[in-house]
């Protein structure tokens, strides 16, 4: 998103934790590297499709939003980097924008430059109610993206514990490794997160390689 092309709102809906997120710390992590330019990513695309229904989400115009889909616009277009209205709707935390492209057919599997799907950029944001209505539409929860990481990284990095809790509780693999080796419980630790990290030792989350307890593998 472009701030002369959005509307204020939409902007500032995107570009306030853009910069919150790139300047949580010198030396960031590899999940707060890829939430960096996840973001970016969205924050940047010219695709005139994704400004127009970004800033209908943003004003929560779910009315202009079904009219333009009415005529025809198409909501599952990408841009060069892959980015979808659904990646808008997931990262805003819109439940109902994703309702509407969920019954209007997008593709709720869809993944951008760097294979984050719609269920990463919720957990990103930490839209609980937006991942419990993907996930009951039957995207995979341990989706990962190019890096080996699932939603849980993105919402442990973020320090979402409703998030976290409610992932977990659904099934997603605490000791999940991504392909770095790093486990939710070391980025956790990694990012000072003490009440995360408390609360992944008590379920038994493994920190290295080879500690790890539940060995399901994340879905490709």
């Amino acid at each position: 998103m472009s701030r002369s092309r959005a509307s204020v709102l939409s902007a500032l809906l995107l570009t306030s934790v853009f910069v919150s997120l790139a300047a949580q710390a010198q030396h960031p992590s590899t999940a707060a590297q890829a939430d960096n330019y996840a973001v970016y990513i969205l924050e940047r695309s010219k695709s005139p499709v994704n400004q127009q229904i970004m800033a209908l989400i943003g004003k929560k115009d779910f009315k202009g939003l079904r009219n333009l889909i009415k005529k025809g616009t198409s909501i599952d277009e990408a841009d060069n980097k892959g980015c979808r209205p659904i990646h808008y709707a997931a990262y805003m935390g819109s439940l109902e924008a994703m309702k509407i492209f969920a019954a209007n057919r997008a593709d709720l599997k869809a993944s951008t430059f760097g294979r984050w799907s719609a269920l990463h950029y919720a957990a990103l944001g930490g839209h609980t109610e937006v991942i419990d209505f993907l996930v009951a539409s039957g995207v995979p929860i341990d989706i990962v993206d190019s890096g080996g990481e699932s939603p849980l990284f993105y919402a442990v990095e973020s320090g979402h514990m409703a998030t976290v809790q409610w992932l977990i509780e659904h099934g997603a693999n605490i000791n999940h490794e991504n392909r770095k080796g790093d486990t939710p419980l070391s980025v956790a630790i990694e990012n000072g997160h003490r009440r995360l990290v408390e609360y992944l030792r008590q379920l038994g989350a493994a920190e290295r390689s080879g500690e790890a307890q539940d060995t399901r593998g994340a879905i490709e």
